[in-house]
């Protein structure tokens, strides 16, 4: 699996989701907020309480997080699209299919003598591979062919809209800006972090939580509980601190591959 990329765009402030709070009880006589980095003891209790004891997350939708995630597949983009309290711009398939398949026409066109290391990585330009290791040579292969009729399609000027039937469920998505609050945010972290969940959203979710400012992790501190208890790491301090490809190593296990299996 080309590895992921997760970037945080933008913010709103934590404060937002305290100002909140206090209206609800009237009790801005007991905010103590000096900095985003400093929110205040009394601040930081009544967000604990709120979040943890009381399940009042309703507040915590002041929030709001803008990402930029890359290098997903069309299957996560369809998982993604099931947390509907948030909003979405995807790279159209629609308007880019042949602009980028049209790159790579002289691979295309010789189809019968390229070797092996070069569908591979034709492969790995519009699809994700994964670092599993029932993923083989033979599918390789076979998802090489995919992209070879998709390209006789294009050659052939069928519309786009068409030739998006025959698209893989592992064609990757390039860029995707992602708007969530963080009430709705930690839903999509709670399921998609668990060990339950499909190993590339359980990774991309990670990643989502890992690039968080230092200060809001006060609203996810049972997701890294969680996480710590699954990945079998020493503490939090660890889902911050290991490579992005060790995080994923982790969640694969013994199902991890190494990445290329040339």
């Amino acid at each position: 699996m080309d590895l992921i990329n997760v970037e945080l765009i933008s913010n709103t402030p934590l404060y937002n989701s305290i100002i909140g709070a206090r209206t609800c009880w009237k009790s801005f006589n007991k905010d103590d907020y000096q900095t985003e980095e400093n929110i205040g003891e009394n601040n930081k209790k009544l967000l604990e309480r709120l979040v943890y004891q009381y399940h009042h997350e309703s507040v915590i939708e002041h929030t709001v997080y803008t990402f930029k995630l890359q290098k997903f597949s069309r299957f996560i983009l369809q998982e993604l699209a099931r947390h509907r309290i948030a909003s979405f711009s995807v790279e159209s398939t629609r308007y880019v299919i042949k602009k980028d398949i049209i790159n790579f026409q002289k691979i295309f066109e010789n189809y019968n003598n390229i070797t092996y290391t070069e569908k591979y990585n034709t492969v790995k330009h519009f699809c994700v591979i994964p670092y599993i290791s029932s993923y083989v040579p033979e599918d390789i292969h076979l998802q090489f062919d995919i992209l070879h009729k998709i390209y006789l399609k294009v050659k052939a000027e069928i519309p786009n809209d068409e030739i998006k039937y025959i698209l893989p469920e592992n064609w990757r998505v390039n860029n995707m800006l992602f708007t969530i609050n963080a009430r709705s945010l930690r839903n999509l972290l709670k399921l998609r972090t668990s060990k339950s969940a499909h190993f590339e959203f359980r990774y991309l979710a990670t990643l989502m939580l890992r690039v968080l400012p230092k200060e809001h992790r006060i609203l996810y501190k049972d997701i890294e509980d969680q996480i710590v208890q699954d990945l079998n790491l020493e503490n939090t301090d660890d889902i911050y601190k290991l490579s992005n490809m060790e995080i994923l190593k982790r969640i694969l296990g013994s199902k991890f591959a190494g990445g290329m299996n040339v």
